[in-house]
């Protein structure tokens, strides 16, 4: 995964939208020129490991989970 600069991604792409509108440029033009990729972030296998045993925890409890939150939230 490519991170990009902006911190702001969804303002950043209405501006971009914003501007092709306007000028009647491609949004795909206006995209390479303005935006700027950041730091490479590369797969940690082990990671991914330790998220895949605690997803697999997550569905076992899931159908309880389930119940006791049931009207929880508004």
């Amino acid at each position: 995964m490519t991170k990009v600069q902006v911190t702001e991604a969804a303002c950043f792409a209405g501006a971009m939208l914003a501007c092709s509108a306007r000028t009647g440029e491609p949004i795909g033009s206006i995209v390479k020129r303005w935006v700027k990729t950041g730091r490479v972030i590369k797969p940690d296998r082990e990671n991914a490991d330790f998220y895949g045993e605690q997803f697999e925890r997550y569905k076992k409890m899931y159908p309880s989970l389930k119940e006791v939150m049931k009207g929880a939230l508004p």
